[in-house]
């Protein structure tokens, strides 16, 4: 959402991760009561395509209880550098109506997007992107479910429930400028 969301090549950019090559690293952030396949969904499927190396980051290392009571082990916390992340990635889930009022969370989030190539967020994720402050003025999506509050709660955010992902276009690019119109006609004047 607030980089590139849905990105249609999971490709590092033609980069093999052979022969010791450097692997584009992808970072999930969970916290308490997090959707467990907001999780273990998108971090199978990057660690099936090769070419990333996947971490996951909590408030506080240590067992994290996810919304369905499933604890994960998660060894790096909020003193993990956000630099040299690839892919920013933000689990949903129940808990993030609490986590998003973290403000260490949401500073290492918005400190580690500043960086990072892609930054997305899985469903009710929006919320804590919104909250660091990250989908102001943009078009974004998340669960059916939870549009209509996320937009309540985050005036400044455009919220379209109907697509299942929204690609974006980084901030920090200019606009593509776009060729002229052919004219069609001769007599037709620019």
């Amino acid at each position: 959402m607030a980089r590139s969301v849905g990105c249609a090549s999971l490709t590092p950019s033609g980069r093999a991760a052979q022969g010791g090559e450097v692997k584009r690293r992808v970072v999930f952030v969970v916290y308490e009561e997090f959707q467990v396949l907001d999780l273990v969904g998108p971090y199978g499927v990057f660690q099936r395509a090769g070419g990333y190396t996947c971490e996951v980051v909590a408030p506080v290392p240590g067992l994290v209880r996810s919304a369905t009571g499933l604890p994960i082990h998660v060894e790096l916390g909020l003193d993990t550098p956000p630099e040299g992340i690839d892919t920013l990635v933000v689990t949903g889930g129940a808990g993030v109506y609490a986590s998003r009022h973290d403000t260490r969370l949401t500073g290492w989030v918005r400190a580690a997007s500043a960086g990072a190539r892609r930054v997305t967020s899985v469903c009710s994720g929006a919320f804590l992107l919104a909250a660091a402050g990250l989908l102001d003025e943009r078009r974004v999506t998340t669960h059916w479910a939870r549009a209509e509050r996320l937009a309540r709660e985050y005036p400044r955010v455009t919220v379209d429930a109907d697509p299942i992902f929204i690609e974006c276009v980084p901030r920090r690019r200019a606009p593509v400028p776009r060729p002229p119109r052919p004219r069609t006609d001769p007599r037709e004047t620019v």
